[in-house]
C-alpha cells in the first residue's frame, strides 16, 4: 500500500515527515538518510503489510499513524540512516 499525498499531508501534520511509503526494507540501509528516520512496518486488517521510512519523534509519529489507521503499526525501528537531520531537510527540499 502507498499512502496517497492527502495522507501523507495529514501525517506531516503531526510534526513527521514521510519519506518513503510503500518501500521496501532495503530502502531504510541508506546512510543518508537522517538518524531520527524509522522504518515503520504496517499492516491492514486484511492482513496486507506495507513499509513506510519516516523521520520524527517516535510518538507522533506512532499518534499519526494510530489516528489515521488504528492498530496497524506492527514494528517501528531506526534506520541506518546517520545525518543530521537539520543538514539532510536543507539539502532534500
Amino acid at each position: 500500500m502507498k499512502l496517497n499525498d492527502q495522507q501523507i499531508d495529514i501525517i506531516n501534520s503531526y510534526g513527521c515527515r514521510v519519506i518513503y511509503t510503500g518501500c521496501t526494507p532495503a530502502y531504510a540501509k541508506d546512510k543518508s538518510l537522517p538518524n531520527n528516520s524509522y522504518l515503520l512496518t504496517l499492516a491492514r486488517e486484511n492482513g496486507e503489510t506495507w513499509h513506510d521510512i519516516v523521520m520524527g519523534m517516535k510518538s507522533d509519529i506512532f499518534d499519526a499513524y494510530y489516528d489515521m489507521f488504528g492498530h496497524c503499526m506492527k514494528k517501528m525501528e531506526y534506520t541506518d540512516g546517520n545525518r543530521n537531520p537539520k543538514l539532510w531537510k536543507a539539502n532534500n527540499k
